[in-house]
């Protein structure tokens, strides 16, 4: 009141048009009546305390190391590690940031907070690496944790319920729904049977006064129109009452998608779309700003928008509020999370095609948006349906059924199968191809190598990723080690693989058909292969969408966009081709104009795989969709292609289940390991590399058959860790002469820079271990002159390609010894 009093008489018109245009400059924001502005589930303004749920348990994938971050482009994000020296560069970017009192670190193309990743890191290199002796993560003296902002604190309904929307009286069992119709419609949209359906539910429940529901149908069956349908439809029916907004969430990625498709579905129209962002809106709770989006008609925002405006969202009425993707939601207690339920409105829709990725709880959660009550508190959710799931004597199916019960008229879910009518045909080939002999030779190498290595010793897990990684290599190209494989005759290339030869026979047909095709591979050396190849056969310059592609138009960047690259793709005449990995396919992009899906390498997990079919099998799809799966196998034994092929259709069966967990679907690596090695090969005759096996290993591999062969000539070695070597990659002591080798693998002369690690490592080990050690440079290629030059300058001794295989005639070395080599690498230097 006395700032009140202090400006109430004020005469200067320059201050009171300031109050006018910023109040809470001149007011206390903290002063403001929570309860006049914010819905009932608000509690008070605080500080941000992030809470630990016992009963949460997030599943973690076993197969590629990641933590999930909040975005501030798309919500919540997996971010991951395929390789230990991607994890060292993400640590060091976040040290330099620290270093710098920088708030935020960009990594692929996703600005993270510095504070949310820091006391991720060591949990990430211990978990995913089995690191025992992985040194704290600290953070360098001086650098302070950005102090946490204040935000809206509501009833989470975590362990009690404190907030319930639920009405006593249920909805009926409805036979069929009454359908009303939006007079608006372009003429050239039509709804399909599912659609009006679908619609006519929307209406039931909001007429019949209920608050909220989930429309969970399957990807690709166009939740969008039906959405947009329904606000149209209201909008028209309430034209000269209280104007209310209606405010659409989704990840910025789709946000256009919805401005587009309003402006095409629908003619004379009365509402005006507006995106608005952060940089829109005051951070503080601001009068100016809430009259504005109360103003406003159709309201498009991002999660983060919601998280970080949330004084200002969250004071205004709407009449609806649509979560898109409401995964991103799906976390209890979370800032995201807490924001979206902070919003008040007349009716709640969430929407997703995934409404349980990880666990049980997270429908929960995401109902709890929709209808609070409704399924009581997490606690006892997590009791009564997610528990269970522990057991392996519960009948997944009943529970299911247990749970979809519960949920009754506020859940809606069509799966694809439901509504094949309003869908082309979908065919399925499985195209199998023998074997070339090299892929057979390695293929029979390996497994080999693996059963004997395996009779000695117990296969830690992160080899069993090595070993698995190894055989999938050899199907999809034996040659995918070679860096500079564009020098390879193109024939030469294609014929090695059976894989590779029997996918340019699907591409030839689909070039002669005059169509567009995606090709899915999550593995980005099989990305850069398959490019190289598609170049080189059809002079087609094909784009990839991986992690790095970024999600939304950049000003100052030359890269694309995952949905401007995805239009140049659709938008060119006749046959094109686009590579992608699932993970990146799995939300928001419509490729109807692709109507072939080759499924490269599989995925892990089935459910993910069918997502990324359905980039292209969707509403919208004009012809006949193909689904290739081409395969390396072979009538000797069952191969790596053909064992996941298997695993993978079990588990389809288990994705199918009424709501069960989509990441739990994935193979195991054990699972997978196991089925590998239990196909008995007999052994060889001859099981010794040769020259043309050396040539095409990987860096890693060929290091560890350096520390094999110099084993075999008397030395006792020691394979040096994958990153962070100090520059040595073998150490070999016999006692009286020990070498410390920097290994070359390379089609091309080696330059200086060879020698100079060479040089330095060794004096790095020599001090280290108190042995006398004499720098080796040595590689399956030559030596440049200057290399020479100066090897013979500073004493590191040369060992080119003719002297190693001379040395490899002399000492047979065996798949089984590389491997056991690689079972005693070291983690660290």
């Amino acid at each position: 009141m006395e700032t009140i009093k202090k400006y109430e008489k004020t005469a200067d018109r320059d201050t009171i048009n300031k109050i006018m245009e910023s109040p809470e400059s001149f007011f206390d924001t903290n002063l403001v009546d929570i309860h006049e502005f914010y819905s009932d589930r608000v509690i008070e303004k605080g500080l941000y305390q992030p809470k630990y749920y016992s009963f949460i348990c997030p599943y973690k994938s076993e197969w590629v190391p990641g933590i999930k971050v909040n975005d501030n482009v798309n919500g919540s994000k997996n971010l991951f590690f395929p390789k230990k020296e991607d994890i060292e560069k993400f640590e060091s970017k976040v040290q330099e940031a620290l270093k710098e009192n920088k708030m935020s670190v960009e990594w692929e193309n996703t600005l993270l907070n510095v504070n949310e990743v820091l006391p991720q890191i060591t949990k990430l290199k211990e978990n995913c690496y089995n690191q025992k002796d992985t040194a704290k993560f600290n953070s360098p003296k001086g650098t302070k944790k950005i102090s946490e902002n204040e935000v809206l604190i509501i009833e989470e309904n975590a362990e009690e319920l404190g907030y319930s929307e639920q009405s006593v009286n249920m909805p009926c069992t409805v036979e069929h729904y009454n359908f009303h119709e939006c007079t608006n419609l372009n003429s050239f949209v039509k709804l399909k049977q599912h659609q009006i359906e679908g619609v006519a539910w929307l209406q039931f429940l909001y007429l019949n006064k209920y608050k909220g529901c989930l429309l969970a149908d399957d990807m690709g069956l166009g939740k969008t129109l039906q959405i947009l349908y329904f606000i149209e439809w209201h909008r028209m029916q309430n034209v000269g009452n209280i104007h209310k907004p209606y405010l659409i969430v989704a990840p910025i990625s789709l946000l256009e998608n919805w401005q587009r498709e309003y402006q095409k579905f629908f003619v004379g129209t009365l509402m005006q779309v507006s995106i608005v962002m952060s940089n829109d809106l005051k951070k503080k709770f601001a009068p100016k700003d809430v009259s504005w989006l109360q103003s406003l008609d159709l309201i498009l925002t991002n999660y983060e928008s919601v998280r970080n405006r949330q004084f200002n969202f969250c004071a205004v009425d709407y009449a609806f509020v649509v979560l898109d993707e409401a995964q991103k939601a799906k976390t209890p207690g979370s800032l995201v999370t807490n924001s979206v339920k902070a919003l008040k409105a007349d009716f709640k829709i969430a929407m997703t095609g995934t409404p349980v990725e990880n666990t049980l709880v997270d429908l929960w959660c995401i109902m709890d948006f929709s209808i609070p009550g409704l399924l009581g508190n997490a606690r006892e959710f997590a009791k009564l349906y997610q528990n269970p799931l522990k057991d392996k004597d519960t009948d997944i199916e009943q529970l299911g059924k247990k749970l979809r019960s519960k949920l009754g008229r506020f859940f809606e879910r069509r799966l694809k199968s439901d509504v094949a009518k309003d869908l082309p045909p979908k065919h399925t080939y499985k195209k199998k191809q023998e074997m070339s002999d090299l892929q057979k030779r390695l293929y029979r190498d390996e497994l080999n190598a693996v059963v004997a290595t395996r009779q000695s010793r117990k296969t830690p897990q992160g080899m069993m990723f090595k070993v698995i990684a190894a055989f999938r290599q050899i199907c999809d190209c034996p040659y995918l080690s070679v860096v500079d494989y564009s020098q390879i005759d193109i024939d030469k290339l294609i014929n090695s693989s059976s894989k590779l030869s029997v996918t340019i026979n699907i591409l030839d047909k689909i070039r002669k058909d005059n169509e567009k095709v995606i090709i899915f591979t999550d593995h980005k050396d099989t990305q850069r292969l398959l490019r190289n190849v598609v170049f080189r056969r059809y002079d087609l310059d094909v784009n990839i969408i991986n992690g790095e592609t970024p999600a939304t138009a950049k000003v100052q960047s030359q890269k694309l966009s995952r949905q401007q690259t995805v239009d140049n793709f659709q938008n060119a005449e006749g046959f094109n081709v686009i590579i992608m990995s699932p993970l990146a396919a799995g939300m928001g992009l419509n490729i109807t104009g692709a109507n072939n899906v080759i499924h490269y390498s599989r995925f892990w997990n089935p459910a993910k795989e069918q997502q990324a079919t359905d980039r292209a099998y969707r509403i919208g799809q004009k012809k006949d969709v193909n689904v290739y799966y081409p395969m390396s196998v072979s009538k000797d034994f069952r191969t790596f292609d053909v064992i996941i092929d298997a695993l993978l259709a079990k588990k389809a069966e288990l994705a199918d289940a009424t709501l069960f967990p989509t990441v739990r679907t994935e193979i195991k690596q054990q699972e997978l390991y196991e089925s590998l090695i239990g196909e008995s090969a007999e052994k060889s005759q001859n099981n010794y590399l040769e020259a043309e096996s050396v040539d095409i290993m990987n860096d890693y591999r060929f290091e560890a058959f350096i520390a094999a062969l110099y084993k075999k000539m008397g030395y006792k070695t020691i394979l040096t860790s994958e990153c962070g070597d100090k520059g040595i990659d073998v150490l070999a002591l016999n006692g009286n002469t020990n070498y410390a080798i920097q290994v070359k693998h390379s089609k091309n002369p080696i330059g200086i820079q060879g020698v100079q690690e060479a040089k330095s490592g060794c004096e790095y080990y020599s001090n280290k271990y108190g042995f006398q050690f004499i720098p080796m440079l040595l590689s399956n290629s030559s030596f440049t002159t200057s290399a020479i030059d100066l090897a013979n300058g500073t004493g590191v001794k040369l060992i080119g390609r003719d002297v190693l295989f001379d040395m490899l005639l002399s000492n047979k070395v065996a798949n089984e010894d590389i491997i056991s080599c690689e079972l005693h690498r070291l983690d660290r230097a």
